[in-house]
């Protein structure tokens, strides 16, 4: 129980620091700032959602827990959470070679010329407010879990 509340807490404080990420975008800074927050925003959300490669009690948390998926709202939410997880899985913490193909070129002296496809985090349609949203309510319900299962172990 101790170790679910520990992650619990920390699962919430990685959500947070995301959100704290997010106030930090500008629309019309430069693309470089932007993209650096938007991965940023991306590894500190699906952190808690991934397992810790080596940790003894690594617990990740399942969206559907904090999502119900038979709100409307909420339904948009869990995709916008789908999208944030595929994207940091094949891109972002990963470089999966589907989402950012190398096209092989005439031979040269050298080896070969290549191309190669850059996927861009800040291509996908993700809005700031959707995310912001989808940290509250995630964080929100974490912490929730947390002081429910504090209470239980005070018992």
């Amino acid at each position: 129980m101790h170790a679910k509340i520990h992650r619990l807490m920390q699962s919430a404080q990685d959500i947070y620091q995301a959100s704290l990420y997010l106030q930090e975008w500008v629309l019309e800074g430069p693309v470089e700032l932007r993209r650096a927050i938007m991965t940023a925003a991306i590894v500190s959300y699906c952190r808690p959602f991934t397992s810790n490669r080596g940790a003894v009690d690594a617990r990740k948390l399942a969206i559907a827990d904090y999502l119900d998926d038979a709100d409307y709202d909420e339904l948009q939410l869990l995709y916008l959470h789908d999208r944030l997880m595929l994207i940091r899985d094949t891109v972002v913490a990963h470089s999966d070679l589907d989402a950012q193909p190398i096209t092989l070129g005439a031979r040269t002296k050298t080896g070969f010329n290549y191309e190669q496809l850059r996927f861009d985090v800040l291509g996908p349609a993700i809005t700031i407010d959707e995310f912001q949203r989808l940290c509250s309510l995630v964080a929100r319900r974490a912490t929730d879990e947390m002081h429910r299962l504090a209470r239980e172990v005070l018992r």
